[in-house]
């Protein structure tokens, strides 16, 4: 067999050693499912941001100035617009202008919205938009349910953007609540409509993934207390 500790690190394995109680056996089928699941919920989590960001954007661009009354026509759309963002939220639409450059025409929205990244959608349901959310963004979840409130959507987007860290960062994920965290996601996508939320979890690899989670793991698994 390959030898694992070596092509990942000793360091890196002795986390999942020390899991599985120094069996390297468990040890390496431990990491083999850690990285199933991680992909999985890679997946999941690219279903959430795509269906957020159109949400957003579907009751936000309504209110955006018209185009004839601007006098750029980037500045006017809500995610580059000081009407609708605060400056520490405008940056995000600034990254993602440089990463678009091309000196033969301007990024166009579609791309510019597509271009941003994962901690614009935390940002925005931040208690700083506590108005916003209230006036228009609640509205991006039609099927919300009783005692809906903005902190419970920070809460559930600020947990699918860390675990989206650690997972792109390839850190262990197998001692997270990820039942926890698959519901959060479920809800996120459940709230927008739940015919998507029924189409991605029939698709999704995560019930079966969990269910085979590799024995004496289940009770590592603990709760973020990130708060929004």
């Amino acid at each position: 067999m390959v030898e694992l500790a070596y092509w990942i690190s000793q360091r890196r394995f002795d986390e999942y050693l020390a899991a599985a109680h120094y069996d390297s056996e468990d040890a390496r089928v431990l990491y083999e499912w850690n990285v199933s699941v991680s992909g999985a919920f890679f997946e999941l989590i690219c279903h959430v941001e795509v269906a957020l960001r159109n949400a957003v954007d579907g009751i936000l661009s309504p209110l955006e100035m018209a185009s004839s009354a601007r006098v750029e026509e980037a500045r006017g759309w809500w995610f580059a617009s000081a009407t609708f963002l605060r400056e520490s939220e405008l940056v995000f639409s600034r990254t993602a202008s440089r990463h678009l450059v091309d000196r033969t025409k301007p990024a166009s929205r579609d791309r510019m919205l597509a271009s941003m990244t994962f901690g614009i959608w935390d940002a925005m349901f931040g208690r700083s938009y506590e108005l916003l959310f209230r006036k228009h963004l609640v509205h991006a979840f039609p099927y919300r349910n009783a005692g809906f409130t903005r902190a419970v959507v920070k809460q559930n987007v600020l947990v699918l953007k860390n675990l989206r860290n650690r997972i792109a960062h390839h850190q262990p994920i197998f001692d997270r609540p990820l039942d926890e965290y698959f519901t959060q996601a479920m809800d996120l996508l459940r709230w927008i409509s739940p015919d998507l939320a029924d189409w991605v979890q029939a698709q999704s690899r995560i019930p079966d993934l969990l269910a085979q989670r590799p024995v004496g793991t289940e009770s590592m698994a603990r709760i973020d207390h990130d708060s929004g």
